[in-house]
C-alpha cells in the first residue's frame, strides 16, 4: 500500500540522483545538492519547503514533488495556497497512476490545512495537470542573458546581479506585484 510521506534524506538523495540529468541546470551534481540542501536550511525553507514522497511498503519513492507553503495576493487580499514543483517519478515507476495519487494527496491535504490556492510550475505535462484542476497561466515575466553593461532607458546601466542587489530587487519587485491582480 502506497503513502504519501515527507521525504527522508535517504529519498531525497535517490530522487536528486535521478532528477540531476533533468534539473540540474549546468550546476554540477555536488552544486545541485547543495544548492537544495542550503534552501531547506534557511528559515523560510524550514517552516514553508517540504519535500514530498509517494512510497511504497518498503520506504520505496514511487513519485516526489516539493511543496512550498506561501500566502498569496489576490486583487490585494492574502490568500494563504501552495506551490508546487518538481513532480518526479522515476523511470522504473511511470505510468501506472503514482504522480496523479501524489499530487492529489498532496492537493488534499494542503486544503485541509486551510490552502485556498494552487500554483504548479511545469514546462511539460500540460494535459496531466489540466485533469487535476490546473490551468494555464499567462507568465508576465521574461527571464534571459542581457549583454553586461549595456544602457537600458533613462541612462541606467545593466549589470551582474550580486546579493548587494537583492533589496532592491526584491522592491521592484513588490512594486510590480502590487499592480499586479495575482
Amino acid at each position: 500500500m502506497a503513502r504519501i510521506a515527507i521525504a527522508q534524506p535517504r529519498q531525497v538523495e535517490a530522487v536528486y540522483r535521478e532528477s540531476y540529468a533533468l534539473w540540474g541546470g549546468g550546476l554540477s551534481y555536488d552544486g545541485y545538492l547543495d544548492l537544495w540542501r542550503d534552501l531547506r536550511a534557511t528559515p523560510w525553507g524550514r517552516r514553508n519547503l517540504m519535500f514530498q514522497v509517494l512510497v511504497d511498503d518498503r520506504g520505496e519513492v514511487r513519485s516526489s514533488l516539493k511543496c512550498y507553503r506561501v500566502t498569496f495576493r489576490i486583487d490585494g487580499d492574502a490568500v494563504p495556497g501552495v506551490v508546487i514543483g518538481a513532480l518526479f517519478t522515476p523511470a522504473r515507476h511511470r505510468r501506472r497512476g503514482h504522480a496523479r495519487v501524489l499530487l492529489e494527496g498532496v492537493l488534499a491535504r494542503a486544503a485541509a490545512d486551510g490552502g485556498r490556492v494552487a500554483l504548479l510550475y511545469s514546462d511539460v505535462g500540460r494535459t496531466f495537470y489540466e485533469r487535476s484542476g490546473f490551468r494555464p497561466v499567462d507568465a508576465s515575466d521574461a527571464f534571459g542573458r542581457v549583454p553586461r553593461g549595456q544602457r537600458g532607458p533613462d541612462g541606467w546601466r545593466l549589470v551582474a546581479m550580486t546579493r548587494e542587489h537583492r533589496h532592491a530587487v526584491a522592491a521592484a519587485r513588490e512594486a510590480t506585484a502590487a499592480r499586479a491582480r495575482f
